[in-house]
């Protein structure tokens, strides 16, 4: 959907969010001899443009034709006016054509060409001198290409500059034409992570808005007729035409560049705290946020490795040759959310003072994701609110627990999970958002034979919403992933204080707490052991008895682990009711065997739930103090540490099963149910790996050390920007595994956002690997 717009004058458009760019409008003494011209070639009869007075039964395409012709004429006149020479063709920055009305923008992946999220545009600019290269594919950066037909020529979309979406008469509803152009925004954006904004204009009839679309929000101008301020039209005209790239929106801090293996790549400068700007080329994608909703995050992920030739390609630092972690987003941008690397020093500062040496701190720190530089990519011109573009640079390579299918790696992780968890309750501090995406694995360098903590190590990721327990207000909305997310704070209340004949505090007053981080480990271990299969399960036991367990097992993760709605009727019957959670314990030994440590799973649950009732029952709510600045108090962080056995209890559970399973580990010992026959325990033909949605870091490798291995197939098929192809456009798509199931595996990621957590979910796993036309088919 697009993003929220904010209206303002078209005075004040050009005052905020043009001229701070440095761009100076046509003087009213230029625009007088412009307009003069105009009229003396007959564009202007009295006070409208001549070819734009509509006709009663004029088409949208009649009057697109009589604005392409004024355009023209516009640019015409000012080349051949303006003293300065300031429009002559030879400085112009960007070409205008006018586009069929039969061509579908389809720059993200998976779209598919019936969606509503797919439209054309009816005019655009794109720049003079065009960056397409022949036979160049992409590689880490996009490429789309359309064929200027104007021109002659092919073009990046990653060059348009400006859009039009042209009506003769004013039309409502959901795909009116500033939905549109909220949405071609949207394309453009997503096509070139360059793009901080996009400008564009919506014409219908006689009337007209001014647009510039970010990653924040879409900020457009009141409604102005081009016949009374046809000075505005004029004016916009020449901007789109003449300004700079950087006027124009375009991030000069990025470079695109073609390798040698001519793959389309990305350059960025990433300043360091020695004052220095160093740049990093991309090698490969680790995650890419796949949408094209203007109010969204826009996460991408690469392995980045330093050059020291800003835009030239592969020369690579010979004294640098480590491979970084690159992530490009746009965070919100709210009061309380800090960098990450200002989170871990507060962290530090936090267990300083809480530890008896440094050792005690440095055994903490080493789990939290080692950052070589951070920062605000500003635009100090543009005060555009709502979202901040941040970029973070990772000195190691990971994964993330969606991609950890062993279960001794698996539980190892989550072991050194807790352990960071229970000291942030020691010290007041909460991570928020505990998932699968923000626990990392990283393999160490050496054997690949000993004991795991010799080999592996763990990070606890996006600390975006750490915060102190007592800094958390109850007013905040609830952080955290919502497949994931306790279940309190799915019901935004205390839940554990029923038969109590007091009002406790705990009835009035709510806040996240500790035990809540801890509950989101517990339900990814459930999860874990409940979506998966051991391969030995499905060669020993008959079709009759697998499939009846399997069938139940599916049943009761859809409940528990819904992909698009919150589970709070099902984890109400698993918390509260006894039957509910013994039947998962039952299958889990059916499954696992009896012997399996990964059947006590639920009734750790339980106990964490015995825990709340404890701490919740405690504190009565008549007499209760208030904070010195007013604030009702919340449950004291000593209610906490009275119950903290349950973080040993925990731990030792998770490496009971590490231990379990440390035999079979890098054996691929279990198997995703998603990948089973319910029928017959048939196994699937492994489906490629798509990007991890659940975190920033989805999909990064385990091992430290690099291969730059060649993934031409797969990356040389991306999606079509219009319906007919270049000449050099031709690809062979590639084959799809054949599924007998269409529901998504149980160890794909959930479709979650941060904030407001709406599902969106994709047209398939697949997706950024096929084209367009493959998606569209396969989706019918």
């Amino acid at each position: 959907m697009p993003a929220p717009t904010h209206a303002v004058s078209v005075e004040g458009f050009w005052q905020t969010y043009i001229e701070p760019l440095g761009y100076e409008r046509v003087s009213p003494q230029d625009m007088n001899c412009l307009l003069k011209r105009l009229r003396s070639e007959g564009l202007i009869q009295g006070r409208n443009w001549n070819d734009l007075e509509l006709q009663e039964l004029m088409s949208d395409s009649a009057y697109k034709t009589s604005l392409v012709k004024v355009v023209n004429a516009v640019l015409n006149a000012a080349a051949a006016t303006c003293p300065s020479g300031r429009f002559s063709r030879v400085k112009r920055m960007s070409l205008f054509e006018s586009r069929s009305q039969y061509e579908e923008l389809l720059e993200v992946p998976g779209v598919r060409a019936y969606d509503p999220e797919t439209f054309h545009v009816d005019a655009l600019h794109h720049l003079c001198k065009s960056t397409y290269v022949p036979g160049a594919r992409a590689g880490n950066a996009c490429c789309n290409r359309i064929r200027s037909r104007r021109h002659k020529r092919l073009v990046n979309t990653a060059d348009v500059v400006s859009s039009w979406l042209i009506k003769a008469r004013r039309v409502s509803g959901y795909i009116d034409a500033s939905y549109k152009s909220c949405a071609a925004a949207g394309q453009y954006l997503y096509a070139d992570i360059r793009r901080k904004f996009h400008f564009a204009i919506t014409v219908e009839g006689s009337q007209a808005r001014l647009w510039c679309h970010s990653r924040s929000l879409s900020v457009v101008t009141n409604t102005f007729d081009i016949h009374a301020s046809k000075e505005e039209l004029i004016q916009w005209i020449l901007f789109v035409s003449f300004a700079t790239e950087h006027q124009l929106g375009f991030d000069q801090t990025v470079t695109r560049v073609v390798d040698k293996r001519k793959r389309w790549q990305y350059q960025f400068d990433i300043p360091h705290d020695n004052n220095t700007v160093r740049t990093y080329q991309t090698v490969d994608t680790l995650y890419e946020s796949c949408t094209s909703s203007l109010g969204h995050g826009a996460v991408r992920v690469f392995k980045v490795r330093r050059v020291t030739e800003k835009g030239k390609a592969d020369t690579f630092s010979k004294e640098d040759k480590q491979v970084y972690v690159l992530r490009d987003c746009w965070l919100l941008d709210d009061e309380g959310i800090d960098l990450e690397t200002e989170t871990q020093q507060a962290l530090k500062r936090a267990l300083e003072a809480c530890t008896q040496s440094k050792e005690e701190v440095e055994d903490v720190s080493r789990y939290l994701m080692q950052i070589d530089a951070e920062g605000i990519v500003e635009n100090e011109e543009l005060k555009i609110l709502g979202r901040k573009h941040r970029r973070t640079l990772f000195r190691h390579v990971c994964t993330d627990l969606y991609k950890v299918h062993d279960p001794a790696v698996f539980f190892f992780a989550l072991d050194k999970a807790v352990f960071v968890l229970n000291w942030f309750r020691r010290i007041g501090w909460m991570h928020r958002d505990v998932s699968p995406g923000n626990i990392m694995v990283r393999r160490l360098s050496g054997s690949s034979a000993g004991p795991l903590c010799q080999r592996y190590t763990a990070h606890l990721a996006d600390l975006e919403w750490c915060r102190e327990y007592s800094k958390i207000s109850p007013r905040e909305f609830v952080a955290g992933t919502m497949r994931y997310m306790a279940f309190e704070a799915l019901n935004g209340r205390h839940m554990f204080t029923q038969g109590s004949k007091k009002i406790k505090l705990a009835d009035t007053y709510f806040v996240q707490n500790p035990l809540h981080d801890l509950e989101s480990l517990l339900w990814m271990a459930l999860e874990f052991a409940m979506c998966y299969v051991p391969r030995r399960l499905l060669s020993t036991k008959s079709c009759e008895d697998l499939s009846s367990t399997l069938v139940l097992l599916e049943r009761r993760i859809n409940g528990l682990f819904p992909r698009s709605t919150p589970a709070t009727w099902e984890r109400t019957i698993f918390l509260l009711k006894a039957p509910s959670w013994k039947e998962v314990e039952s299958l889990l030994r059916k499954v696992h065997g009896d012997d399996s440590p990964l059947v006590r799973l639920p009734s750790l649950l339980i106990d964490l739930t015995n825990v709340y009732e404890a701490v919740e029952k405690r504190i009565d709510y008549d007499g209760y103090q208030f904070d010195d600045d007013g604030a009702q108090k919340r449950m004291p962080k000593e209610l906490f540490d009275e119950h903290a056995k349950i973080y040993d209890d925990v731990r030792a559970v998770f490496q009971t099963i590490l231990r379990y399973y440390a035999d079979v580990e890098g054996q691929d010992a279990f198997v995703p149910l998603g990948q089973v026959d319910l029928c017959t325990g048939e196994i699937f033909a492994e489906p490629d790996a798509a990007p991890s949605e659940g975190s920033a870091f989805g999909a990064m490798d385990v091992d430290e050390e690099e291969k730059d291995e060649d993934r031409d197939e797969q990356e040389n098929h991306q999606p079509r920007t219009t319906k007919r192809k270049a000449p050099d456009e031709e690809a062979v798509p590639p084959c799809r595994p054949k599924r007998l199931r269409t529901t998504a595996p149980p160890d794909a990621p959930p479709q979650t956002h941060k904030r407001a957590k709406v599902n969106r979910a994709e047209s398939g796993r697949q997706a950024l690997r096929r084209s367009a036309r493959l998606v569209a088919r396969n989706n019918r």
